[in-house]
């Protein structure tokens, strides 16, 4: 059993190994720090704070976060909102002064996140 487990985690990794993130930059995990993924980003030596979805959605989080983030990582969590472009707008928020000089790249970013929740829906 344990080895299967093993194999799961190494998957859920995988989904992420691939990005090329940047050494010693700040990175949201949406989701608990024993989880696979939140471990990939730890060993990919980014500053990573995790937290619950509760949290992320909370004004005081907001406020203290805004325009923290270089990344923000969330799995199984857009598709289950009811109303995932508030979600999208809140976690754009975290990420607007990264992008401040480069406008476009925040603006993609979030279309092609657009774009994949209205294929999901469909």
């Amino acid at each position: 059993m344990a080895q299967a487990q093993e194999l799961i985690n190494e998957i859920q990794k995988g989904l992420l190994q691939w990005y090329d993130f940047k050494e010693d930059r700040q990175a949201l995990y949406v989701g608990d720090k024993s989880e696979p993924l939140a471990q990939m980003l730890f060993e990919k030596k980014l500053h990573v704070v995790c937290a619950s979805l509760e949290s992320v959605r909370g004004e005081d989080w907001q406020q203290e976060y805004d325009g923290y983030f270089d990344y923000i990582v969330c799995i199984e969590i857009l598709e289950k909102q009811t109303e995932p472009e508030i979600f999208l707008k809140e976690m754009e928020a975290s990420l607007a002064h990264k992008f401040a000089k480069k406008p476009e790249v925040l603006a993609g970013n979030m279309a092609a996140l657009e774009a994949a929740l209205r294929e999901v829906r469909e």
